[in-house]
């Protein structure tokens, strides 16, 4: 009897030092989970910044897809290039198939969307095709084309109809690779189908990218300009006489102003 008594004992001896060292104390809990918040704290900027470089190249992906329906839409259209409203509309710009770039039938086909959602917007079927992944919730009012859409064309499009009465054609741009087409817009803040080189408008750039703004070009290639070189009246008066905002117009383009936004 006393035999078993000792060998319980010492059974009991092994169990609570097993437990003892297989236990962790306060303080070594407390050291484990600030090891974690530190690790986390050093991870998270790291994984936000690829999130956020993933979102901008998905977008520019779009702009992409964009020219290339664009260019589409120019060769079957005696080289019309798309434009703000169609003839008759609030402004008088001309669209040859007397469309709105954001509901033309032709333009939806040439991008393989399947429904009748605007182009580019919030909703239908046809969102994840041009809506740009960074672009937090809108403000402006719901449901409506300004409120919902991510992308725009350049506004200045609409105001030619006294210079080019039938629209413009790819024909009279002088350096399509200069001249801005669409981009980024400031959706999030209730910004619209078009963009305005008045940055105190509402329908202005997009900085979302890195401070910059992912834009098409009228020769088709898109690529990301810094808030920096984005001709804008705040930083000069004459912004938007130039190729970039007016590239079929070079009889008015402010030569200082071409040579601050070069690029």
């Amino acid at each position: 009897m006393f035999q078993k008594t000792k060998k319980k004992e010492r059974v009991m001896k092994i169990f609570r030092a097993e437990q003892s060292r297989t236990s962790f104390t306060l303080i070594e809990l407390l050291i484990v989970i600030s090891i974690i918040a530190v690790l986390t704290a050093m991870l998270l900027p790291a994984l936000r910044k690829a999130r956020e470089s993933a979102q901008g190249i998905a977008c520019l992906n779009h702009f992409s897809s964009l020219g290339k329906a664009a260019t589409f839409y120019s060769d079957d259209y005696s080289d019309y290039i798309l434009s703000v409203y169609a003839a008759g509309g609030s402004y008088s710009g001309v669209n040859w198939t007397n469309e709105a770039w954001y509901v033309s039938r032709t333009l939806r086909d040439y991008l393989q969307m399947r429904d009748s959602a605007p182009i580019g917007g919030a909703s239908g079927q046809n969102k994840n095709k041009l809506y740009c992944p960074s672009a937090p919730a809108p403000i402006g009012s719901a449901g409506t084309y300004t409120a919902s859409y991510t992308i725009g064309i350049n506004n200045l499009i609409r105001y030619c109809s006294t210079t080019y009465p039938n629209g413009i054609k790819r024909a009279f741009l002088r350096q399509p690779s200069r001249g801005f087409y669409f981009g980024d817009n400031s959706a999030f803040e209730g910004g619209g189908v078009y963009i305005h080189p008045d940055p105190t408008l509402k329908d202005r750039p997009g900085f979302r990218h890195a401070n910059a703004c992912n834009a098409l070009f009228f020769d088709g290639h898109a690529s990301r300009v810094s808030s920096g070189k984005f001709p804008l009246k705040s930083m000069n008066a004459q912004a938007e006489n130039t190729s970039f905002w007016k590239n079929w117009a070079p009889k008015n383009w402010n030569a200082e102003a071409e040579k601050i936004f070069a690029h």
